[in-house]
């Protein structure tokens, strides 16, 4: 991470976070907190049975920093590893009691699907729900479907968040992929699951409240516009 001078672009400090053993932790979202303290997700990468940690493809925990914003010191660091192979946060917001929404995935393991998973963390890094919640990723026959959330918003009333991403066909050479978008109270309980089926590979990478209750989802070739509760209002080409 390196903080850089607005005014001149010159960098004020660079600090590098994870492992010595392993080259691929990576941090995905990072965003300020109410207390100017930088509040960073992504992965910590580990050996997975058989393999080592050099590859990038390895397992992972979720891995939660909080950072002092004017010298890059790390004041809190949290790995959090639902099981033995893969988490990961791909994305990160605020809520008005402090404490943090992370959207990003998890994988039982190397034959299982690679499912959408949402956590809740205090402000010290500590889980407030006792399990994720997860999607409706699955393997069918010989078929595995994934699931990804790269990206997460607050609905208009503040008290659910809408996370957006993609489901794909692992395996396939069409590279067929729709966005999706879930739904759950702070609580973490379910309220809504939405596929948005259109020809190509879609995947939504953003979400951005546009007006009223309506959301943008960006990200693939096409621009899916909905309202709070999932619903399709139009497609933007």
């Amino acid at each position: 991470m390196t903080k850089i001078n607005k005014d001149d672009g010159t960098e004020k400090w660079m600090k590098r976070f994870g492992s010595n053993a392993c080259v691929f932790d990576t941090l995905k979202s990072v965003l300020e907190d109410n207390e100017n303290n930088l509040i960073a997700i992504g992965k910590y990468e580990k050996p997975c049975p058989k393999y080592v940690c050099h590859h990038g493809y390895a397992c992972g925990d979720v891995y939660f920093l909080k950072i002092n914003s004017a010298t890059g010191e790390t004041l809190i660091s949290k790995r959090h590893a639902p099981n033995k192979w893969w988490a990961s946060g791909n994305s990160i917001l605020q809520l008005d009691d402090g404490s943090f929404i992370v959207g990003g995935k998890v994988r039982a393991d190397k034959r299982k699907a690679v499912n959408s998973a949402v956590w809740r963390f205090n402000q010290n890094g500590e889980m407030v729900w006792s399990q994720p919640w997860t999607g409706t990723a699955r393997k069918v026959n010989n078929d595995i479907h994934n699931e990804h959330v790269f990206a997460l918003a607050l609905s208009p009333q503040r008290d659910a968040v809408i996370a957006v991403g993609l489901t794909d066909l692992a395996g396939t050479k069409n590279q067929k992929g729709d966005m999706m978008a879930w739904s759950m109270d702070l609580n973490g309980t379910q309220k809504w699951v939405k596929r948005y089926e259109e020809p190509g590979k879609q995947s939504a990478a953003d979400i951005t409240q546009i007006k009223n209750n309506h959301f943008l989802l960006s990200g693939g070739n096409l621009f899916f516009e909905i309202d709070s509760d999932g619903k399709l209002i139009k497609i933007h080409k």
